[in-house]
């Protein structure tokens, strides 16, 4: 599918739109430090059962922390710290933390975003974010970074459109424009971005690697991969 085929564009946030490594690196150190008390051994098992890779100082492709939602991400904790109340009590202080962290640490993959954005929306394009972070974080951040007068949709795991790699929330974002979902484009950096874009049968499925993603797990569910979300705008208005 040509790129003029396209009407709206569902992009993911961490790791797409936001700088994964920039923004989360250091709310995940502090969360853990929290949840655990100060008890360093119990924060390094947290972040070792998300997938930090303690050699790297990153967070694995593929891996909880880069792709699950807050609500799994809690589970996978709970088990680790043999957490003794109800697992939705430690989705809510994850809640919190994720939202207060990311919001204050938030950094765009490119200083150029809101003119990307800018040209999207002059081209008559509709613009979602389809997050595993909980809705009212990805607003916030949204908010933050001065974005929200560019954005049509927004879809948090907490939104009622299920998860990723599940269709819902490209769905959802493809009935809110009245358009078929082979008209819509999905960006993502992880594999579940992509497998969501392809359950749904959006028209063009679109790999990013500037922020961590890896391409050879992008490669089998990729139309095309990008480096620059600039490289994006100019494939879709080609």
């Amino acid at each position: 599918m040509s790129g003029r085929d396209i009407r709206a564009v569902l992009f993911d946030k961490d790791g797409t739109l936001i700088d994964f490594d920039a923004t989360w690196k250091p709310v995940y150190l502090q969360t853990v430090q929290t949840l655990a008390g100060g008890n360093e051994a119990l924060s390094r098992r947290l972040l070792e059962a998300g997938g930090w890779d303690f050699a790297s100082g990153t967070v694995r492709a593929g891996s909880p922390l880069r792709q699950a939602s807050n609500a799994q991400i809690a589970a996978l904790w709970a088990k680790e710290m043999k957490y003794p109340g109800r697992v939705e009590t430690l989705e809510f202080q994850i809640d919190v933390l994720f939202r207060t962290g990311g919001v204050q640490h938030a950094k765009p993959t490119t200083p150029h975003l809101p003119e990307l954005l800018v040209r999207l929306k002059r081209a008559n394009l509709r613009i979602g974010v389809a997050s595993m972070d909980g809705e009212a974080a990805v607003r916030a951040t949204l908010e933050r970074l001065d974005l929200s007068p560019f954005i049509d949709f927004v879809a948090g795991y907490d939104s009622g459109h299920g998860v990723k790699p599940e269709p819902g929330m490209a769905l959802a974002f493809a009935s809110q424009c009245a358009i078929k979902p082979a008209q819509l484009a999905v960006v993502g950096d992880s594999p579940h971005d992509l497998a969501m874009g392809r359950a749904a049968g959006a028209g063009l499925v679109i790999g990013f690697t500037g922020s961590g993603g890896v391409r050879e797990l992008l490669a089998p569910s990729a139309d095309h991969i990008v480096e620059r979300l600039e490289d994006f705008s100019a494939l879709i208005q080609a």
